[in-house]
């Protein structure tokens, strides 16, 4: 052997060179005054490990955890969903057409339409009814008159509305030179042309004519059915009455006079004769179809929401608790965490949300206040809430580890927050550093409803030890800081430093303080160590410093040839300040000839 066989390595926690903390974890290097040289394989040991620690100390606890809450509150009521939230688009065909008497009444016209219902945008919970198609356009429609259709035919269970009828007004006509009516005008009389009776018979799609302008007739397209008779029992004449409209004709004018030739009539009826050859008839109405239409007034149609049943029994776990914003409307999250329950009413088709318990008691609440649950978080699968009251409101009725501290009024020093009136110290969130005690304490100022403007401690954090009850801490003025702002507070330098008082201590022990140390930044043959943490960092020792030692001897891993300027330890928790960690290291060349 030769002294190249062993190198033994030295290090403490209080003489590092550099410090890292990474969330719960920490790293500690040391630089090497003078490299050490490896020019072959070695095995690295650890040879030595103490720990200097308080394990088990009285501390400081005011955490003022979340415990119960009072589950009565209105405001946590929720709904069943919603489905049909959206109107409904549809096509309904041969839908009546209605005309308004003007006082009372809608009347169905002969005119038929295709009515449709669409969405509006944004908001697809409106529509309105749309005419897309005239299928009859019926008949003594004027144009620019109001026409209405009765959305009871078109809505069923898929739509609704607020206004029954829907107006629309005609914008064109057809078939306005069709004749619907014609009514007698002159020259119907057929007389007796022989002793025997006249012969009372019908004759079909008989020929109306119209006056040529020439002293003669021409076929005007219109045909009728007509009837021979006697205007009574008894007559010396009978009339030819027209009984049916067979074909209106085109380019007819209202009021026009239209002619019937009597001697088709005659022509092989040895009973019948006239005097005048032509009887005259009147159209007197005309088809007026309905052309087009537009909306008018009271188109809209509106989604049919139903209600589902309510879902009842939903535990929703780690839900964000929530206080309110002092300075704006709306509500800030916690580091507190719920457990909440959405149970039903045993009456109505609605729910309520319960809070059951808190896995996550956060820090700074105070018994009386108020937290809130978004309900946001409560229905991302079953019911709903009425957005009118999203945030359900519980007031605080038990909080945990708030015994260990309290606000000093021996020198009435908790007021002078207010001087003439303006603010010197605004509502919010304060802390202060107890010197050399790794201790932060919270406070709080407020402004309750009728007080005086106040402080009240809100949580402790940090370290916590090496305080004895009855101890005053003085909160210097100049050091308590806004967390909102990073600016100290200005309180009246009259009413002098806020103080607290240890009223009590909380004991703690640490059952187990278990040490986990990975050697970061050196070289190391993997072909002979496998490490499971998946960050290809080597653990070289495991203890438990309560306990027993797990592991600080044996040989762990093989160093590869390097030069080592420096060594990085990391560690599986933060490395306090009153720590002292001793660890030795043995190097020891893997090839010895012995």
């Amino acid at each position: 052997m030769n002294n190249n066989d062993f190198k033994f390595i030295h290090l403490n926690s209080k003489h590092y060179d550099e410090y890292i903390e990474k969330g719960v974890n920490s790293e500690m290097t040391f630089y090497m005054k003078n490299p050490i040289i490896l020019e072959e394989e070695y095995d690295v040991k650890v040879v030595n490990f103490s720990l200097k620690k308080t394990i088990n100390s009285s501390i400081l606890v005011y955490d003022s955890g979340l415990s119960a809450v009072d589950n009565t509150s209105s405001t946590r009521e929720i709904l069943p969903l919603f489905y049909n939230t959206n109107v409904i688009e549809e096509d309904y065909y041969n839908i009546t057409l209605y005309e308004w008497d003007g006082v009372s009444t809608f009347i169905p016209t002969d005119a038929r339409a295709t009515v449709s219902t669409s969405q509006t945008t944004p908001n697809l919970t409106t529509g309105q009814i749309n005419i897309t198609d005239i299928s009859d356009a019926g008949s003594g429609f004027v144009l620019n008159n109001f026409l209405y259709v009765d959305k009871n035919d078109i809505t069923a269970d898929e739509n609704t509305y607020t206004n029954r009828y829907g107006e629309i007004k005609i914008t064109s006509i057809v078939d306005d030179d069709i004749i619907k009516t014609l009514s007698n005008y002159a020259d119907r009389a057929i007389y007796p042309a022989t002793s025997s009776p006249i012969n009372e018979t019908t004759y079909n799609n008989i020929i109306l004519y119209e006056d040529d302008g020439a002293g003669w007739y021409i076929d005007s397209g219109v045909r009728v059915n007509v009837e021979v008779a006697l205007p009574y029992s008894g007559a010396t004449f009978a009339n030819i009455n027209i009984t049916a409209l067979t074909n209106g004709g085109t380019d007819i004018a209202l009021n026009q006079i239209l002619y019937l030739d009597k001697f088709f009539i005659i022509q092989n009826e040895p009973t019948m004769t006239y005097s005048v050859r032509f009887a005259k008839y009147q159209a007197t109405e005309m088809i007026n179809g309905v052309g087009s239409v537009v909306l008018s007034s009271n188109v809209e149609i509106l989604a049919n929401e139903v209600e589902a049943d309510f879902v009842s029994g939903q535990i929703y776990e780690d839900v964000i608790v929530y206080k309110a914003n002092p300075d704006v409307f709306g509500k800030l999250p916690t580091d507190a965490r719920a457990n909440v329950i959405v149970i039903v009413n045993p009456t109505g088709n609605n729910g309520r949300a319960n809070i059951l318990s808190f896995p996550v008691p956060g820090l700074g609440f105070k018994t009386g206040n108020s937290i809130f649950i978004d309900k946001e978080d409560l229905v991302q699968t079953y019911n709903r809430y009425d957005p009118a009251a999203r945030y359900a409101e519980y007031v605080i009725t038990a909080v945990i580890d708030d015994d260990d501290l309290t606000l000093d009024f021996a020198g009435s020093n908790n007021y002078g927050y207010d001087q003439y009136g303006i603010i010197d110290v605004p509502d919010g969130l304060y802390y202060y550093d107890v010197p050399n005690k790794n201790t932060r304490i919270y406070v709080e100022v407020t402004s309750p409803v009728g007080f005086t403007r106040t402080a009240r401690i809100n949580r402790v954090e940090g370290t916590r030890e090496g305080f004895v009850i009855g101890e005053i801490i003085t909160l210097t003025r100049n050091d308590v800081i806004s967390v909102e702002t990073g600016e100290y507070w200005r309180k009246q330098i009259s009413s002098g430093d806020l103080k607290v008082q240890v009223s009590s201590l909380t004991a703690t022990t640490f059952p187990a303080y278990g040490y986990e140390i990975t050697l970061n930044n050196l070289r190391y043959n993997n072909m002979l160590y496998t490490n499971s943490n998946k960050n290809f960092k080597p653990v070289i020792m495991r203890a438990d410093p309560v306990n027993k030692n797990i592991q600080n001897s044996n040989a762990v891993l093989t160093l590869e040839k390097q030069i080592i300027n420096q060594i990085t330890l990391g560690f599986n928790r933060r490395i306090n300040t009153d720590d002292n960690l001793n660890i030795a290291l043995l190097l020891k060349r893997k090839k010895i000839s012995y």
